[in-house]
């Protein structure tokens, strides 16, 4: 019989580390005001360490807020757009009891969003689009 001994050396890999830190729920909540404009603040955020299974798709109405993740230094890192919170379509019945709908804006409204976190995640920048254009924006800090 024959045997060998070989030494190997294993090193850790410090370059393949993963981008992803998991998901993260934020919880927002938006005011309109025609005096002070409007204002958007994070009620919270809770992170799980698991991946979503697949992206969410993008919203496509023409009211919608983009939902940006940014670096340390601002670099876009994820956006995903989701209809806009203060932009509402409700059916009622009329006074010949058939539905009808109407578009009604809010003065405020709580909503969240699920998406990857990023660990490089710092910021989330929430831009107003109306119409295909970016009418109002915020940044938050999400990083303490």
């Amino acid at each position: 019989m024959l045997t060998s001994c070989k030494t190997v050396s294993v090193q850790p890999d410090t370059g393949n580390i993963d981008p992803v830190e998991g998901l993260v729920f934020l919880t927002f909540v938006m005011r309109s005001d025609s005096l002070a404009g409007k204002e958007l603040t994070l009620v919270s955020k809770t992170i799980v360490n698991q991946k979503l299974k697949s992206a969410p798709p993008d919203s496509d109405s023409p009211n919608r807020l983009l939902i940006t993740q940014l670096s340390s230094s601002e670099k876009k890192l994820s956006s995903v757009a989701i209809d806009h919170p203060l932009f509402k379509r409700v059916e009622y019945a009329n006074d010949q009891g058939q539905f009808q709908s109407k578009d009604v804006k809010l003065k405020d409204a709580e909503f969240f969003v699920r998406v990857t976190l990023f660990r490089d995640t710092e910021y989330i920048l929430a831009e107003e689009e109306l119409s295909g254009k970016i009418t109002w924006s915020a940044k938050l800090k999400l990083r303490d």
